[in-house]
């Protein structure tokens, strides 16, 4: 699977891009380097992302906002 689509409306644009790259199993430093951001501003985006859909690790922010 090269594209997963998260269509959350929950969730802002970037969260959304986020959200994508966590489903398709990329780490924080790989998200970070190809946004070029930090991956501190990576976790704490995440972090917004877990509180916004209630979920308590990765799996359940694809679970919440792709699988659903």
């Amino acid at each position: 699977i090269e594209r997963l689509r998260c269509e959350d409306g929950r969730l802002t644009p970037r969260q959304r891009e986020l959200v994508e790259r966590v489903a398709l199993g990329h780490r924080n430093e790989d998200i970070a380097h190809a946004l070029g951001v930090s991956t501190n501003t990576i976790r704490n985006q995440l972090a917004v992302v877990f509180k916004k859909l209630g979920a308590a690790n990765r799996a359940d922010v694809v679970r919440l906002a792709v699988l659903r």
